[in-house]
């Protein structure tokens, strides 16, 4: 539920692995990556998220935004009371391999906002397809949902 709209329970995506094996990832894209070594969710799972600050970026967390090298984030804040300051506290620079990922729906689940940065070997790969589920009775491909749709 955490990035509903854009990935809803039922669906289905697709993640490319090898090119995070030439490049890092950047901001805006939707990625997957393994729980081990993040504090506050539960281990040996996969989940998915917006890379939202990069090496280097200076993350600032308030009571009801993101602000992201001066920046605020958009949809960060809308939902006010469930923004919380980090367990880094509430400003840093993101170091070599550290990266701030959030997800789109900001009143549900978990991200960097609670449980702090993703190291970059926790990141598996980037969704560049999404399978929309349409029912019970079958898929529908939504086409076309490539990376460059996937990346805000």
């Amino acid at each position: 539920m955490s990035m509903s709209p854009t990935i809803l329970p039922g669906d289905y995506v697709f993640v490319e692995k090898v090119s995070f094996m030439i490049r890092d990832p950047v901001r805006g894209e939707v990625v997957l990556f393994k729980s081990d070594a993040v504090s506050g969710v539960a281990k040996k799972r996969y989940y998915l998220a917006r890379i939202t600050g990069v090496p280097g970026d200076f993350v600032a967390i308030g009571v009801s935004n993101v602000v992201v090298n001066g920046e605020r984030q958009a949809g960060t804040g809308d939902g006010g009371e469930k923004l919380v300051v980090s367990r880094e506290g509430g400003a840093r620079c993101l170091d070599a391999a550290e990266y701030f990922a959030l997800g789109d729906n900001e009143m549900v689940g978990l991200d960097s906002r609670q449980w702090g940065v993703l190291p970059q070997r926790n990141i598996v790969g980037r969704v560049v397809w999404l399978f929309r589920c349409v029912n019970h009775r079958g898929l529908r491909v939504k086409a076309p949902y490539s990376a460059n749709e996937m990346t805000r």
